[in-house]
């Protein structure tokens, strides 16, 4: 079974649901064992006439839940298994609350309902569910209780001491009236909805904010480690290219003087090998002068006003396969501009189209659509390629990682353009399935800088609008 990562969100929320499982059989055992304690001090103590049988009956059934969770736990644990936490566990966590708030009701029904200062621990169980739940199950739990404590209202068994009955809010054995009930106990329902509501609302706002937080510094990490990340490339390509550009034009000249002294050998063989020599030494230095370009180019160019319709000409201008690129401006798409990096962002745009066609069969278009998105344009690049699985899709924007063959590309452009989209504001998002191709949206905000006026654009071969001159 591979390894789960754990900067992954999906990895993150599992190990939130372990904590909260593990932390709740803790306190379950600690619940039962207080339970315990305070039935014997209640009964030998005090020497009030509890009815045992029904509470100890309850407390049997707390054990018995709490073995069958403790049981599933260790088998999770052995398991591994990610998908089996969010699922299982998450549905564990909220029937054992749910379960928690009956058996409480349970407890307080035989020994005196509303009347006994235990039952206070249904706000507890409120803010336990408020902070460990989702919605739907807090929801529930919350639901549950107020329902229990407004029964409790109606119907409990009283407690006796030795001067008689101690907590009595009805008719022992028979449902109370709205005017068999105190005041106390009217004001105590209304006080206990009131502090629930607002316990459960103030809990769940804090769980939202420090959500956020955690999400946007989550997001800001990545972002640090983006750049740092490229910050190193640049540097091993920078010095990579120094290190290696003497010793490749050294094999250059060598080559070529190879080349040259067997112009007149008969032996074709050699005379191919020399000339395979200085092809590669050309293709090794091309390398290293685009990994530098590519990353200097993404650190350090200045930001200018681009309008989108320079931006997909000058994108699709320089492909060989541009006829086969299908271009279309929605709206108001094609006068917006964006503020970046001129020659980052068209080379970025290039690429997406270039990875879209290489996808795709050759004598398959691709779809590049501009479109509005808030105040500033999506650029969508929809191929007719075969697809991603979810693992590939997953990793697509890690550097250096490419489903090309070998020679046709290093890696780096789908992370390139997720790291420059990012630092300008926007995104980069991949959709694919295998069989029905892949699509990437780039998604970037307006420059806020008008584009004037324009003659009336006409289309190009390649599907690209130019203002008529």
């Amino acid at each position: 079974m591979a390894e789960p990562d754990p900067f992954h969100p999906d990895s993150a929320a599992t190990e939130r649901i372990r904590i909260n499982f593990a932390w709740l059989l803790r306190l379950r055992r600690a619940g039962v064992l207080g339970q315990l304690l305070t039935i014997a001090v209640v009964s030998i103590g005090l020497d009030v006439d509890l009815h045992l049988l029904p509470l100890l009956t309850v407390v049997a059934l707390g054990l018995v839940l709490n073995f069958g969770l403790q049981v599933w736990y260790f088998r999770a644990l052995r398991d591994g298994d990610d998908e089996k936490w969010r699922r299982e566990g998450t549905m564990l966590l909220g029937v054992t609350m749910l379960a928690d708030v009956l058996l409480l009701t349970a407890l307080l029904f035989v020994s005196g309902g509303i009347g006994n200062p235990f039952w206070f621990f249904y706000i507890v169980n409120l803010v336990l569910a408020t902070v460990v739940l989702g919605g739907v199950w807090m929801a529930i739990v919350y639901v549950a209780a107020v329902a229990s404590v407004g029964g409790l209202l109606f119907s409990q068994l009283p407690l006796y001491g030795v001067g008689g009955p101690i907590i009595d809010f009805a008719p022992p054995g028979e449902l109370a009236g709205i005017g068999d009930i105190s005041l106390y106990a009217k004001g105590a329902f209304v006080s206990f909805v009131a502090v629930a509501t607002f316990t459960a609302y103030f809990v769940r706002t804090i769980n939202a904010e420090l959500a956020r937080r955690e999400g946007e510094l989550d997001r800001e990490r990545q972002r640090r480690a983006d750049a740092a990340r490229l910050e190193a490339l640049a540097n091993l390509a920078a010095g990579a290219a120094h290190e290696l550009a003497s010793p490749l034009s050294t094999i250059a000249v060598v080559a070529k003087e190879l080349e040259r002294a067997l112009e007149r050998s008969e032996d074709v063989h050699l005379r191919e090998d020399a000339q395979l020599v200085r092809r590669e030494v050309t293709r090794c230095r091309e390398i290293l002068d685009q990994m530098s370009l590519d990353a200097g180019e993404s650190v350090g160019e200045q930001l200018v006003a681009l309008p989108t319709s320079q931006l997909i000409e000058a994108a699709v201008g320089k492909l060989e396969a541009g006829a086969r690129v299908r271009i279309s401006f929605e709206g108001d798409a094609a006068d917006r501009a964006l503020l970046a990096p001129r020659t980052a962002l068209t080379r970025a745009v290039r690429g997406l189209i270039k990875n879209g066609l290489d996808a795709s069969n050759s004598d398959a278009g691709i779809a590049v659509t501009i479109s509005p998105l808030g105040s500033g344009v999506t650029i969508e690049v929809a191929d007719a390629g075969t697809g991603m699985d979810a693992a590939t899709l997953e990793r697509a924007v890690e550097p250096f990682f490419t489903t090309k063959d070998p020679g046709s590309g290093m890696g780096l452009g789908l992370f390139l353009t997720r790291t420059l989209a990012e630092r300008l504001g926007g995104r980069l998002v991949l959709d694919s399935e295998p069989g029905r191709g892949t699509v990437a949206r780039l998604e970037l905000p307006e420059s806020g800088v008008s584009v004037p006026a324009t003659a009336p654009r006409r289309r190009t071969p390649s599907g690209i609008f130019r203002p008529r001159g």
